[in-house]
């Protein structure tokens, strides 16, 4: 079959092939994965594989094919296509493309980390500890759907103890969550800042190398984690950015900042239409960038949304939620007039008790645009 090589080292080579990607390792390595079957710590794998199961969205066929499956079918048929050894493979899933896997390498002295990471988050990001709608059950998961995952293969040079193993575990995780706070991405069942996706993998691969004293930890105190933290967050965002389109300058946006508390383009412009008059109505929705993306608007609402979310925290009592939301609500106002000295002329005009949050957002876009114009 032919392969395209990303990446080769004397101990490993790393190449996709269509829907796969595949990692052979040229020497043993303890492995550690979240692989569903043949997973954990391991040191009897020698294939790492990454698999675009289905298309990302609405692919019901394949993801009904690959749920009728049990873990162990799945994986494989996945060793089939690929004239593998199942035994000896251990098996990542994804609906992303493969074209998009981001790769990066990171080095200090003699430890080397290579980062192969598929990332999607548009339509299953989460925050830990967010409703499921999935119980394994006695039959198989119950629904009680999928698209959007993070999958990461980590490769070091160097062997680890198995609890320096399972330290850049947590790290790795630590890193790929930074990188959805950073990008703002919302959960899609809560007001959370997501920080993961619900089907999230990874792979971690240490070569077992007996001319080498095993690392004891991969703290982020030490340069290994610093090197598995800055591997993991560039290939990340990088991933992100090939697959979703999703990039720092692109959360420039009033609807990522406040779309996790409920906002979207329709409900702010109804909300709109019936707060403006109605030339200004029309001149709004002719420059909607105007409001939308504007850099002083954008940096209100993520004040606005950040405020939020020390009231949903308890950081703030719900007795000065009003005022401190009617705060954030006149710089809003302020961000798209550009009248920084009308402040306190639009924190009067605020609704002095808003029990609904959006409603108090967009009357502050309402009362700056009208005010924009007029001198």
């Amino acid at each position: 079959m032919l392969a395209t090589v990303l990446a080769e080292t004397p101990y490993f080579i790393a190449h996709r092939n269509g829907r796969h990607f595949v990692v052979s390792l040229r020497e043993k390595h303890q492995v550690l994965s979240t692989s569903e079957w043949n997973g954990g710590m391991s040191n009897t794998i020698n294939y790492l594989v990454n698999h675009q199961s289905m298309e990302s969205n609405a692919d019901h066929q394949q993801a009904d094919k690959v749920l009728s499956q049990s873990p162990q079918e799945y994986h494989t048929s996945v060793a089939q296509q690929l004239d593998l050894p199942a035994a000896s493979m251990a098996l990542l899933s994804t609906a992303a493309n493969m074209n998009h896997i981001a790769c990066c390498n990171h080095k200090f002295r003699n430890v080397e980390v290579h980062t192969f990471v598929t990332a999607g988050v548009q339509s299953n990001a989460l925050r830990a500890g967010d409703q499921a709608d999935w119980h394994a059950g006695d039959n198989g998961n119950e629904r009680v759907a999928q698209a959007g995952t993070i999958n990461i293969m980590v490769l070091i040079n160097t062997p680890l103890l198995p609890g320096a193993l399972s330290k850049a575990a947590a790290v790795i995780s630590e890193a790929k969550s930074s990188v959805l706070t950073e990008l703002a991405v919302p959960s899609k069942v809560s007001s959370h800042i997501a920080t993961g996706t619900g089907t999230d993998q990874f792979a971690i691969a240490c070569a077992q190398r007996d001319d080498v004293k095993p690392l004891v930890s991969a703290s982020g105190h030490l340069k290994l984690g610093e090197l598995l933290g800055t591997s993991v967050r560039d290939a990340t965002f990088e991933a992100l950015r090939w697959q979703n389109g999703l990039e720092r300058s692109n959360t420039q946006s009033v609807l990522q900042a406040m779309g996790r508390f409920g906002l979207s383009e329709e409900n702010l412009f109804s909300a709109l239409k019936e707060n403006l008059t109605e030339n200004a109505y029309s001149l709004l929705e002719n420059n909607a960038h105007s409001v939308l993306k504007e850099p002083r608007v954008v940096a209100a609402s993520y004040a606005y949304a950040a405020v939020l979310d020390r009231i949903q925290y308890g950081t703030l009592s719900n007795s000065i939620a009003t005022e401190a939301l009617r705060d954030q609500a006149a710089n809003v106002a302020v961000g798209v007039s550009s009248k920084p000295s009308h402040w306190c002329q639009y924190w009067e005009q605020l609704p002095t008790s808003q029990d609904d949050a959006l409603s108090l957002f967009t009357a502050a876009v309402a009362i700056g645009w009208e005010s924009k114009w007029h001198e």
